[in-house]
This record gives C-alpha cells, sequence and structure tokens, in this order.
C-alpha cells in the first residue's frame, strides 16, 4: 500500500512540475506581449515558466524580463528598471551555467548593465564597466552578429566618452545596423536617438515617425518622439 501511495505521490508531482512548465503557451504570451507592448501578457509568460528550471525556460524569463526593464523605463519607474535589470540579469546566468555563454545571454546582460548604469552616478560607476566588459566579450566571440553590433551601438550611444561612448560612432554603426536588419524596432529606436544626440531632429523624427506608424502600440518610440 506504502509502495502505491509513494507511486501516485511522484507521478501526481510530475504531472504537476508539467502543467506548471508549459513553455509553448509561455512563448505565446510572450510574443503577444511584444506585439501590443503589454506587461500583463509578459507576466503571463513569466508565470507559465516560474518553476522550470531547463535552458529554454531560463532564455524565455531573461528575454521577458528585458522587455519588462523596456516597459518600466518607459513609465520612467526607476525602481522597477532596477528590479526587472537585475532579474534579466540573473536569469541570463542561470542560462549561462547550464549551456554557457551565448551571444543573447550576454547581449541582454550588456543591455541590462548599460540602462543600470543610467540610473544615476553611483549605479554608472558600477554598472559601466559591467556593460564595457561584456561588449568586449561580444566582440571577441560573436563579431559581426546581430547582438553584438547592436550592444556596441547603446554603449557608444549611451556611455560617457572616458567609457568608450562616442556618438558619431553610434550613429555609424546603428545605421549600417538599420541597413542590415530594418525590421528590427529596437535598432530603429536607437538610430532615430542617435540622429537627435548628433543635432539631427529632422532625420530623428522622420525614423521614428516610419516606426510608429507601422508600430502604433510602441509604447518606447512614442516616448522617444516626445523627446525631440
Amino acid at each position: 500500500m506504502r509502495k502505491l501511495i509513494y507511486t501516485q505521490t511522484i507521478i501526481l508531482l510530475s504531472f504537476s512540475l508539467t502543467m506548471a512548465c508549459n513553455i509553448d503557451k509561455a512563448a505565446q504570451f510572450y510574443q503577444k506581449g511584444v506585439s501590443n507592448w503589454n506587461s500583463g501578457e509578459i507576466w503571463a509568460s513569466l508565470n507559465e515558466v516560474d518553476k522550470c528550471t531547463d535552458a529554454e525556460a531560463y532564455k524565455l524569463k531573461a528575454l521577458s524580463f528585458w522587455r519588462l526593464t523596456v516597459l518600466s523605463f518607459v513609465d520612467e519607474s526607476k525602481k522597477d528598471v532596477k528590479a526587472n535589470a537585475l532579474r534579466t540579469i540573473e536569469n541570463a546566468e542561470a542560462l549561462e551555467k547550464i549551456k554557457g555563454s551565448s551571444e543573447l545571454s550576454l547581449a541582454l546582460k550588456g543591455m541590462s548593465f548599460q540602462i543600470l548604469s543610467s540610473l544615476g552616478v553611483p549605479s554608472a560607476i558600477k554598472n559601466g564597466p559591467k556593460a564595457a566588459e561584456v561588449q568586449a566579450q561580444l566582440e571577441k566571440n560573436y563579431s559581426g552578429k546581430f547582438w553584438t553590433r547592436l550592444v556596441k551601438g547603446i554603449n557608444q550611444l549611451q556611455a560617457p566618452g572616458f567609457a568608450g561612448g562616442n556618438v558619431d560612432s553610434a550613429l555609424v554603426t546603428l545605421q549600417k545596423l538599420n541597413s542590415d536588419f530594418p525590421d528590427s524596432s529596437t535598432v530603429t529606436t536607437y538610430l532615430s536617438l542617435a540622429y537627435s544626440k548628433t543635432k539631427q531632429k529632422e532625420k530623428a523624427v522622420q525614423t521614428i515617425d516610419v516606426l510608429i506608424k507601422k508600430e502604433p502600440l510602441n509604447k518606447w518610440a512614442v516616448m522617444v518622439k516626445r523627446t525631440f
């Protein structure tokens, strides 16, 4: 009888874990959240994989928390930006423990360190060098790849000059990246910001307007346009 109860318990636990780790359903919520710029759907994705500890789950968690970081940035909630960026890094590093570093895991960490460095001088001192270190790793191991070039462009655009920042270089990097990946809304947004920072307001507005027309729900693009 005890053996039967033990077996049934194991089966129920296995079934419960399977039900709690629905990667396909989580991915669907994530894609909807990205398309709709809807944090509720992103959180629904995270709920589906909350107890999952495999590589695909950590990858999706890292991507989801990065998207929440962006949404928090749009909402101008520094507290949530910090919390979500740290969770992005945490899950990217968990992914690396299972599969080793990848271009995506490094890029998610690099972008998180960079956005954390925008939260004030103490955070910049702590996280700016980490963003630069990740960029160096990316350029060494994944030279010429999409995420590597994006992180490089972001760092050039946002880092101070003594830490490798250079808005003119950023513009060149992002123009080339936009030419190669014209459908990336993230690249287009940063390119628009680069035009603005190089005093080319007309091009900045034109670039972001094209994106807003294509993606009217893109909260980040709408916020960026308001800064011009």
